[in-house]
């Protein structure tokens, strides 16, 4: 697994052709440190593909990172299992890929999208499955609002392939929804 700030895998401006078989690959989880009032940080993608010409997942399992645990300020969102952007052709065959779940907080993070794609001519799902990150309940000592969960299948597309595949929605947390 490569250590990258962008994802676990991270390929960008490829291109040829990019596998990825019989792995199993997770995400960075945020860094645990309170950071106050800014922002909290992200999970990291599982794999992270930018402007490439041919990109496949075979027999593998890919996991988005945690999004960070916070007592101040909102929860870092979980990461995407697999974040594609630009790509001409996208393969996900026989595998799981799962958004991270989100960060607790006072009003928790989101979950990962389980797929997250955009700019992809075209996408081919064969007999996988595509789940979203779970969003954490509040933080109970002072509960606003729970996580919603991530979309199993975050796309705008030319054309989708689908055989067999499941998608499914990250469950969603609990609060007293200000």
């Amino acid at each position: 697994v490569l250590d990258s700030p962008k994802g676990a895998v991270d390929v960008m401006d490829c291109l040829g052709s990019v596998r990825v078989v019989d792995c199993n690959v997770i995400g960075a989880p945020a860094q645990h440190n309170d950071t106050g009032f800014l922002e909290a940080e992200g999970g990291g993608p599982a794999e992270y593909v930018r402007d490439c010409a041919e990109f496949a997942v075979i027999d593998s399992t890919l996991r988005g990172g945690r999004g960070q645990n916070t007592a101040t300020i909102v929860g870092g969102p979980g990461g995407d299992g697999a974040w594609l952007r630009f790509v001409e052709s996208a393969t996900i065959m026989r595998s799981i890929v799962r958004g991270g779940d989100g960060g607790t907080s006072d009003d928790s993070g989101d979950g990962g999208d389980g797929v997250f794609v955009q700019g992809i001519t075209e996408l081919h799902l064969d007999y996988s499955a595509c789940v979203g990150g779970d969003g954490p309940d509040a933080d109970p000592s002072f509960p606003l609002t729970g996580g919603d969960g991530g979309n199993g299948l975050r796309a705008g597309l030319q054309k989708v392939f689908d055989f067999q595949s499941v998608f499914q929605a990250g469950s969603f947390g609990l609060g007293i929804g200000f």
